[in-house]
């Protein structure tokens, strides 16, 4: 796309599980850990940084300390307290039946609103309220902040963007007689062009 590594300014992890922060530090020929983005911050909810440097049983093994530690041990980790813009037209909200402290994303952008659903709905399947991770650390949690999520989504007409479905970059929301469900889903390209 045009950018280096140098040019990145903010890097926003929804949450420290190793398939969601694992390209933020590498090791370089001497073996020596550097970080990928080394003129950026490193946005993490504190309850999440909170929660992965000391986890429970249940998540340890998602949380590796060579993802995490050169982060802060570099200077570049940013702890998010609340909810709120992070720069104009970013907005980051915080969830918690996943993980503690899941920051999701919503970008103002092309006169709407796109958000990164990470692992609130890492799948389009993901979306019927019943239909939750095994893997989440409180389930019932997980289902009000869905339902919640779900109904301002609709009526925002927001464009969901899946980190997860293998099958589709990005969806739309409708109202089906069985819920809230998602549209077709697009490639991210599709959705430039809708923008454009």
């Amino acid at each position: 796309r045009g950018y280096k590594p140098t040019d990145i300014t903010d890097v926003v992890l929804t949450h420290l599980h190793y398939d969601h922060c694992g390209g933020g530090v590498y090791r370089d020929s001497d073996g020596n850990l550097k970080l990928t983005f080394p003129n950026a911050r490193y946005h993490v909810s504190r309850a999440q940084w909170e929660w992965a440097v000391n986890p429970n049983p249940r998540e340890a093994d998602a949380y590796l300390p060579e993802n995490l530690l050169p982060m802060r041990d570099l200077g570049a980790l940013n702890l998010i307290e609340d909810e709120g813009e992070l720069l104009p037209g970013i907005e980051l909200r915080l969830f918690n039946g996943h993980t503690r402290g899941q920051i999701i994303p919503i970008i103002s952008y092309g006169g709407r609103k796109l958000v990164f659903v990470a692992d609130l709905f890492p799948f389009r399947s993901h979306i019927p309220l019943p239909w939750i991770m095994s893997y989440d650390v409180e389930p019932l949690v997980t289902l009000k902040e869905k339902e919640t999520f779900l109904k301002e989504s609709l009526e925002g007409e927001y464009i969901y963007i899946y980190q997860h479905d293998y099958f589709a970059d990005c969806s739309e929301l409708q109202l089906t007689p069985k819920g809230i469900r998602a549209t077709d889903g697009f490639t991210f390209e599709e959705l430039m062009e809708k923008l454009k």
